[in-house]
């Protein structure tokens, strides 16, 4: 439309000075062409002096946060970019149709840089991607533009909200590992071999820890705090088998009960070993933290999994722990519970006893 009315201009002003032969008039309708093949031609040498990048290659954020990205757009030379717009697109290659948009404008001088912010929320769990799907440059009057061909993309890791199960496990079925004391405390270790150091006593400490010794020399009571053991370690193997019509709420209901059972386990100090079946390779992975269940899960949501296609590991699930997209927990074979896709939440708060 602005070009139309542009040319329109130039035309009645070209048009006039013919009629009336008005000179002056003559040479706004011959400037004003020249600015007409000027803009025209502006927005291609302007779209190679911006550069769009993402500051990361990976953002990590928690179910029910918006997304948040900041763009930066730079202008390596020394002409301002007057006016540039794009399309943001976030959506997630394991969900089609799971898709959304937004649009941004902006300006940036030259040889300066500019952070353009763009927000979606995250209703589900897993994987997106957050790309900018359409960027162009405009001249300074808006009349042209140009598409820029360069398009960053950014992957967004949407975690599950913090919840930790309520795990009760049998003192009979306890995993233990090597040099593990069942009835032993955990808070200041349980290694009777090496003394890690000698402190002095504090409420709640036990008289067995209290160095006689030392305490008599010094007249202070004073404790031996032992290094601890390797910590008990159990197998978690999961079932990733995809449904052929898999849900994003179910995916997101399947990856939030995961996360909450992990952290459960680590509350307790067991360090889990998480084992699952991509096609004919079999995958496992350590976790002794947070930031290692945080690691897991962005490595789960990468994993190429086909709808309809098995990914069990049924030879290896006599000894620990087994949870699957069935949402059903089983401990060493034995059905521990089942959870529902619609009161998961409730359900988390109860005690779940195992063995």
């Amino acid at each position: 439309m602005k070009k139309f009315l542009f040319l329109l201009w130039i035309g009645a002003c070209w048009y006039l000075a013919g009629m009336y032969r008005l000179f002056p008039l003559l040479v706004v309708a011959v400037v004003g062409i020249l600015v007409f093949l000027i803009a025209g031609i502006l927005p291609f040498f302007l779209k190679k002096q911006l550069e769009l990048s993402f500051p990361q290659s990976l953002a990590v954020v928690e179910k029910g946060e918006e997304i948040e990205v900041d763009l930066r757009v730079k202008n390596k030379g020394r002409l301002p970019v007057g006016r540039f717009g794009m399309r943001f697109r976030c959506f997630s290659k394991a969900f089609r149709g799971q898709k959304q948009k937004c649009k941004r404008s902006g300006s940036v001088a030259g040889g300066e840089t500019e952070e353009i912010r763009a927000g979606f929320p995250t209703p589900f769990c897993g994987l997106f991607f957050v790309s900018v799907h359409r960027a162009y440059v405009y001249d300074y009057l808006s009349l042209f533009r140009s598409r820029i061909s360069r398009k960053p993309q950014l992957e967004v890791a949407v975690l599950p909200p913090l919840r930790r199960m309520k795990l009760e496990f049998a003192a009979e079925s306890l995993p233990e590992s090597a040099g593990f004391e069942q009835s032993a405390p955990l808070l200041s270790g349980n290694n009777r071999e090496e003394i890690r150091q000698i402190r002095a006593y504090a409420p709640g400490d036990t008289y067995r820890m209290i160095h006689w010794n030392q305490s008599a020399r010094t007249d202070t009571l004073l404790v031996k705090e032992y290094s601890r053991e390797e910590e008990r370690r159990v197998r978690l193997f999961l079932d990733l088998t995809l449904p052929k019509k898999a849900k994003p709420q179910a995916e997101s209901v399947f990856y939030e009960l995961l996360y909450a059972l992990l952290m459960g386990l680590l509350s307790q100090q067991f360090r889990p070993v998480v084992v699952w079946q991509n096609e004919s390779v079999r995958q496992g992975f350590e976790l002794s933290g947070e930031q290692d269940c945080c690691e897991l899960m962005v490595r789960l949501y990468r994993e190429k999994i086909h709808a309809g296609q098995s990914y069990e590991a049924k030879d290896e699930w006599g000894e620990g722990l087994r949870f699957g997209r069935d949402l059903c927990i089983w401990y060493n074979g034995t059905p521990a519970i089942s959870f529902t896709e619609t009161g998961y939440e409730e359900e988390l708060e109860q005690r779940i006893r195992l063995g």
